[in-house]
Parts: structure tokens; C-alpha cells; sequence
């Protein structure tokens, strides 16, 4: 047997193989025992059946089988040895089979993963946006903040000519709903909730009808109820609907002051408010970071080639799906199957996934390069350290060095904390060893109203 390996592809080889008569005769005897263990013949247990009655009963007509156990055969006997490694199932192919000589020649076509070569990856011109904060923002996250902590007050003692329910107020109503072409049939709610500025699927005409009137008044209205309505045994009948209001309450929202500041666990509002600002700059600051390694990526993979195997991408493509399935707490379904629930064809939510993989793959590559490159490590003590901080959040012991030394051991947190810290360790020497050009000027408050800053 003879064999040579060809790069075809930057990540598909091309290996080579003739074969001669003696492979070929070996390869036979190999097929009539894996028939031997697979036949059912007469008189003859399954499994089995000697060799030799195999040979009888099927003659010299498994050529095809031969051929077929040759090349896998083969290929497996070079596999160790072959340059570059493969990382994908090769596709065979016969190129041509002489049945006097029994002499084959065939090809194997495999992935392999490129060597990957890095040239460019520091000091590279980089735009850097300015931040800017706008202290009116502040104000407004409070007033936010101060929402989470409102409440509804009765509106019984305000001026009478005040005392009318309002877009913004919560009603209480007691109502009775009657089948109006069957009296006796009643149904009574004798407190009902009226959220005046949300949507209700089962009253949604009270909000018109609600509107300008006081508590104690009463009225009536027809309608028909939804075929899907709670109310089931009034679905689809005509209905007669006797409401009364009981209370009428307004929206009560804390007024921002250091008592507000003390309720919600600070001593002042000086307190807060700085607490507010910190908040929305480390928000803005992580998030305009995360802006800029993504530009630093984006340069060095213009700057290299990164080839990657296409059997790589589709594998990632898998892992890609299941992770927007999981974002969008949706079962396990096929690529296809989420196309019909995302309203896409199948080749657009293809395409963005296999865009989203080749980006993880090359940050992934650039990553271990760079490492590699730069000689950054890990030590020991830093991963104690990094897994100490993890565990304060949720170990409340006093032998919390005890614990860390116990979890050090442990394979998956060592893999985690060496991969993490790793990466991290990169992204800050990459931020380090970049020239920096004047970018955009952006502030906290366009970061807010484009919904990257979270009030809380």
C-alpha cells in the first residue's frame, strides 16, 4: 500500500492511496469474517458460522464488501501518521479498481485544523470613544427607582372635584354579570381590580366607562362575552354588566429625600444619588470596553488569515442554536424548526449562525494565540485567589480557605478558573498594547435611551 498527503484547501487535505493484490486478498479474508458474524445460514448458530462455509455460500461475489473494508481498513492504518491531523470523517472516493489485478487506487478527503500564524496583533490604531456623563441622568434613574417603591392611596379625602378616577388610578369595582336571556343565571365578582393604565382582556370597555366617574356610583352596559373568556359558562351569550365602584385609589410615588434614601438602605440622598452615579458609569464604562475589544478583534482578524474547517463552524453552529434556544427559554428544536417559530427561512437563521460561530471561533483562536505568543500563564495562587472572591458571594463560613483549597482539586473549577482567568489576562494585555485614536464623544444618557443602561 502507498499513500501521500496534499493540502487541497487552507483546512482540506487530499491523501492519496494505491493499493496492490495482496491488500486487496487481506481485505477479503477480513470481509468473510464480519460476514460470518452477521449471516444467517441454515443449520448454523448466529455468529457462529465458520469461515469456511461463509466462503462457500457466497462465493467470490463480495467484491463491492471488499472494497469497502479495504479502504476503511487503510485508511484507519495511516491515520496516526497522517499530516496534518484530521479533525473531520474523510470522504472517500475510488478512483479506479483493476478486477485482473485486483490493484485499487482511491482518495480520502479529510479536515484538518490550519496552523494558525498571528503577524499583527499589537499596535494597532484603534478608535477609543470618549465617555461623558450627564448628571441629569442621575435624576432621572431616582424618579425611576422611587416607581419600584410606589403605592396606591384612597382617594376618598382629596377634593371632591378632584375625587374622579383617572387614567393612572387603580379601581375597586364589585361586578355582577347577567345572562340576559336567562336571568337566573348569575355570576358575581364581588372585588374586581381595575388597573386603569393596563390592559384587561376580560372588561376591556370598562376604561372608557370608568373614566370621570366617582366611588359609590353605579351603572350598567349589554355586551357579548369572548369566546375565550374565563367566564365559560357566559362565552359567546349576551350579557347584561351591573358595576359598582367601591374605591377609587390614586398612585402614590415616594417623594426623593433622605428618608426615601433610608428606606431604601443608604443614610442619605448624597449617599444614594453617588451610589446611582457609580452605578451608571460602571455600566457605560463596561459597556463602551466590550465595544473596543470587539474593534481590537475585528482589526487583527482583517490584519490575518484565519482559516477555519467547515466541520469546526457547523459544530459551533449546533452549540450557537442551542444557546438562543436557551436565551429565549425555548425547548430543544432543529434549525429548521426554529426558523418556523423566528418567522425567517431556514437559510437566513443558517447564515446567522454560522456568522455568530466563525466570530467565536476567531476571538477563540486569536485568544490562545496571543497567549501562546506573549507566554501569558496562570499561577496557582491566582486561581485561589479568583475563586475565593467566587465563593465569598456565597460560602458564609470563617474557613473559607479550608474550602478553596477543597474546591482547587476539583477538575471542572481548576479548567474553569485557568480558562477564565487566561482570557481575561489577554483582553487587559491587548488593551494595553494598542495606539488609541480620538473616537465618537457618546454619554450616559444616549447609552440609557438606547436601553444599555439598566436602572434599577
Amino acid at each position: 500500500m502507498e499513500y501521500h498527503v496534499q493540502i487541497i484547501e487552507p483546512t482540506v487535505a487530499l491523501v492519496n492511496f494505491k493499493t496492490n493484490q495482496e491488500d486487496f486478498e487481506k481485505a477479503k479474508e477480513k470481509t468473510y469474517l464480519e460476514l460470518s458474524k452477521k449471516l444467517k445460514i441454515p443449520g448454523f448458530r448466529p455468529g457462529r458460522i465458520p469461515v469456511e462455509v461463509v466462503k462457500r455460500h457466497v462465493g467470490d461475489s463480495i467484491i463491492a464488501e471488499t472494497m469497502e473494508t479495504l479502504i476503511r481498513e487503510t485508511y484507519n492504518s495511516v491515520l496516526d501518521q497522517l499530516d496534518p491531523k484530521p479533525i473531520s470523517i474523510p470522504v472517500f472516493d475510488i478512483v479506479k479498481f483493476d478486477e485482473k489485478t485486483l490493484e485499487m487506487e482511491f482518495t480520502a478527503e479529510y479536515e484538518f485544523y490550519p496552523k494558525i500564524r498571528l503577524t499583527k496583533y499589537k499596535r494597532l490604531k484603534i478608535e477609543k470613544d470618549e465617555l461623558v456623563e450627564d448628571p441629569t441622568l442621575v435624576d432621572d434613574a431616582l424618579k425611576e427607582i422611587a416607581k419600584l417603591y410606589k403605592n396606591y392611596l384612597p382617594k376618598d379625602w382629596e377634593d371632591p372635584e378632584k375625587n374622579k378616577i383617572e387614567e393612572n388610578d387603580l379601581v375597586l369595582l364589585s361586578i355582577k354579570i347577567i345572562n340576559k336571556n336567562n336571568p337566573k343565571n348569575v355570576h358575581e365578582i364581588e372585588e374586581y381590580d381595575y388597573w386603569m393604565k393596563a390592559e384587561d382582556k376580560e372588561f376591556p370597555e370598562l376604561k372608557e366607562r370608568l373614566l370621570n366617574r366617582k366611588a359609590q356610583e353605579e351603572f350598567e352596559y349589554e355586551k357579548k362575552i369572548e369566546p375565550k373568556s374565563k367566564l365559560k359558562k357566559f362565552q359567546n351569550k349576551q350579557v347584561i354588566v351591573k358595576v359598582k365602584i367601591l374605591e377609587v385609589r390614586r398612585e402614590s410615588i415616594p417623594e426623593i429625600d433622605d428618608d426615601f434614601a433610608k428606606m431604601v438602605g443608604y443614610s442619605s440622598l448624597q449617599e444614594l444619588k453617588e451610589e446611582v452615579r457609580k452605578n451608571i458609569r460602571k455600566q457605560a464604562e463596561d459597556h463602551l470596553e466590550k465595544e473596543l475589544i470587539s474593534r481590537i478583534f475585528d482589526e487583527i482578524q482583517e490584519k490575518n488569515s484565519i482559516h477555519l474547517p467547515e466541520s469546526l463552524i457547523r459544530r459551533r453552529m449546533e452549540i450557537e442554536l442551542d444557546r438562543v434556544l436557551a436565551e429565549l427559554k425555548l425547548p430543544k428544536m432543529s434549525l429548521s424548526e426554529f426558523a418556523k417559530v423566528a418567522k425567517a427561512t431556514e437559510k437566513e437563521v443558517e447564515e446567522l449562525l454560522r456568522r455568530r460561530s466563525i466570530l467565536y471561533l476567531q476571538d477563540e483562536i486569536i485568544l490562545e494565540k496571543i497567549e501562546e505568543l506573549e507566554n501569558i500563564q496562570v499561577t496557582q495562587e491566582e486561581k485561589k485567589t479568583e475563586l475565593k472572591k467566587i465563593l465569598e458571594r456565597y460560602e458564609k463560613t470563617q474557613e473559607l480557605d479550608q474550602v478553596v483549597e477543597e474546591r482547587i482539586k476539583d477538575q471542572n473549577w481548576e479548567r474553569y478558573l485557568d480558562y477564565k482567568l487566561r482570557n481575561e489576562k489577554v483582553l487587559k494585555w491587548l488593551l494595553e498594547n494598542m495606539d488609541y485614536e480620538k473616537g465618537r464623544v457618546i454619554t450616559t444618557r444616549e447609552l440609557y435611551e438606547k436601553g444599555i443602561i439598566k436602572i434599577y
